[in-house]
C-alpha cells in the first residue's frame, strides 16, 4: 500500500540550506577577530556558596546538611542557630552562585550571576541573595555577589529554582593576563583549528606587515612577532590584526539534535549509491530516474542529502525515520560530509 502524501509529521525537522544560490558559493571573508582569540586572554569561572532569604514559604525544608550549612553561613553574620536540624527554614534556601569573569574586568565592575538551589526549595524568585564571596579554582576571591534574584521574565514555564541577579556581583580584584611573550610575540588562537584557515591568516598578516611577521605553529596556533614600530602600541597592533579579512574554507556538515528532532545541513552534500530499508520505507540511489514505487523511494545516482529528506517527507516519513536513515547513511559511508549528533 502506498504511503499517504498528505501533510506529515516533519514539523520539527528544520532544513537549513546554506549558500543556495550559485553566486554565493564563493568564499566569504570575515574579520580574523570573529574566528580567533589572543592567546593568554581568557574568561574565568567563579563560584560561591550562599543563601537566599525572604522567600514566601518556598525555601528549603528539613534537609539536615542544608540547615547546618545555612546555620554556618548565618554564624558568619553574627546570627546563632542553636539547633539547626530542628528548624524548618522554609523562607531561606541554600544556593550555589556562579558567574563568568571576562578578561580585563577591573575592580568595581559588575557581573551577572546565576543562582541555583542546592536543597528542596520550590521557588527562589522574590528572594534576596545575601553577601556571597565568589572564588576561582585557585581558591582566591575575585568577586562578591548580593542582591534581589529574578527569573528574568514572567513566563510560568521558566525554571523557578535557577534564577539570576543582574549586575549582582562586584569584582574585587583583577586577573593578570600575560599575552605578550618574552620574545615579543603574541599568539593568535583559532577557535576552530584548520590548516587552511591558519595558512590564510598568516598570509593576510604577513601581507599587511612584513613577510616574517607571522608563522603557523599548527592548525590552531599562529605566532606573531610584534613589529618594532608597535612596541609601545601593542593594543593598536592587535586591533589591526583582528580586523584583517580572512576567508575560512567552506565546510559542509550535517548536525542532528536528537532531543529536539532538528536537522541542520549545508547544501549540495552528495550521497553515494546505496540501498537502505528502514521499517516500511526503502531508499535506493542507483539510477537516473526519480520515482516512488509503493514504499520504495528511488533517487538518481547524483543525489544530495536535502533531496533525500524532501523525498522522505513526501512519503510520510516521521522525524525519527529521517534521523535514523541519515545516521544509517553515515554509518554506511554514503555521506560526503561529517555527521554530528548532539
Amino acid at each position: 500500500m502506498q504511503i499517504s502524501k498528505k501533510v506529515t509529521t516533519l514539523i520539527s525537522v528544520i532544513i537549513l540550506t546554506i549558500f543556495t544560490f550559485q553566486p554565493l558559493l564563493a568564499q566569504i571573508s570575515v574579520p580574523l577577530e570573529s574566528i580567533s582569540r589572543i592567546g593568554g586572554v581568557r574568561e574565568n569561572q567563579l563560584r560561591g556558596y550562599g543563601i537566599v532569604v525572604g522567600l514566601d514559604g518556598t525555601g528549603d525544608g528539613g534537609i539536615d546538611f542544608v540547615n547546618r550549612s545555612i546555620a554556618n553561613a548565618l554564624e558568619q553574620h553574627g546570627i546563632s542557630v542553636q539547633d539547626p536540624e530542628a528548624e524548618r527554614l522554609d523562607n531561606v534556601a541554600a544556593v550555589m552562585v556562579t558567574a563568568t569573569l571576562p578578561a580585563f574586568k577591573q575592580s568595581g565592575d559588575k557581573l551577572d550571576v546565576t543562582v541555583s538551589s542546592l536543597g528542596d526549595a520550590d521557588d527562589l524568585s522574590g528572594g534576596v541573595l545575601i553577601e556571597t564571596p565568589m572564588m576561582a579554582p585557585n581558591g582566591e576571591v575575585y568577586a562578591v555577589a548580593q542582591g534581589a534574584v529574578t527569573k528574568g521574565g514572567t513566563d510560568d514555564d521558566l525554571h523557578p529554582t535557577t534564577v539570576t541577579v543582574p549586575d549582582g556581583a562586584l569584582v574585587e580584584q583583577e586577573v593578570p593576563f600575560e599575552f605578550v611573550g618574552e620574545d615579543g610575540q603574541i599568539q593568535v588562537q583559532l577557535r576552530d583549528g584548520n590548516f587552511t584557515t591558519a595558512s590564510r591568516a598568516v598570509a593576510a598578516i604577513n601581507e599587511e606587515f612584513s613577510p616574517q611577521t607571522a608563522n603557523a605553529e599548527n592548525a590552531n596556533t599562529i605566532n606573531v612577532q610584534i613589529p618594532a614600530e608597535f612596541t609601545d602600541d601593542v593594543v593598536g597592533f592587535i586591533s589591526q590584526i583582528q580586523n584583517l579579512e580572512v576567508e575560512p574554507p567552506r565546510e559542509s556538515r550535517i548536525v542532528i539534535n536528537e532531543r529536539t528532532g532538528t536537522v541542520v545541513m549545508g547544501d549540495n552534500i552528495a550521497v553515494r549509491p546505496v540501498a537502505i530499508t528502514h521499517r516500511n520505507i526503502s531508499l535506493r540511489i542507483d539510477n537516473d530516474d526519480v520515482a516512488e514505487d509503493g514504499e520504495t523511494v528511488v533517487l538518481p545516482e547524483i543525489t544530495t542529502v536535502d533531496q533525500i529528506v524532501d523525498a522522505l517527507n513526501a512519503v510520510g516519513a516521521s522525524t525519527d525515520d529521517v534521523i535514523s536513515i541519515l545516521d544509517a547513511l553515515n554509518r554506511a559511508g554514503a555521506l560526503n560530509a561529517p555527521l554530528e549528533v548532539m
